[in-house]
């Protein structure tokens, strides 16, 4: 505890003393509840299998892996492509009722 939150103030509308706030989170200290959000997140995702169980899913679900690879994988790939010619070929997908690939 520091000297401040050891000093009292006085309340406008009881006139009790009440502590006064502390210096509050240090500056680069993580955000408490994002670190348990995150501990929660990898604790479900290893007991639903982990890194096998997704891969798993995904080649199962061919719609989840074109969602894979447009949304997550270049959030985890850091690249910076600069392209001058052609495109010569295009991946497509095409997929069922139920986002499996018809097999």
């Amino acid at each position: 505890m520091n000297k401040k939150s050891k000093a009292k103030a006085k309340s406008p509308r009881s006139g009790a003393f009440i502590p006064l706030p502390g210096p509050g989170r240090p500056k680069g200290a993580k955000n408490k509840l994002t670190k348990l959000a995150k501990e929660n997140i990898e604790a479900v995702y290893a007991g639903l299998g982990g890194v096998k169980a997704h891969i798993a899913f995904l080649k199962r679900y061919p719609k989840h892996l074109a969602d894979f690879y447009k949304d997550v994988y270049p959030r985890l790939v850091a690249i910076n492509i600069q392209h001058g010619g052609e495109i010569s070929h295009m991946l497509s997908f095409e997929f069922g009722e139920n986002g499996e690939n018809g097999k």
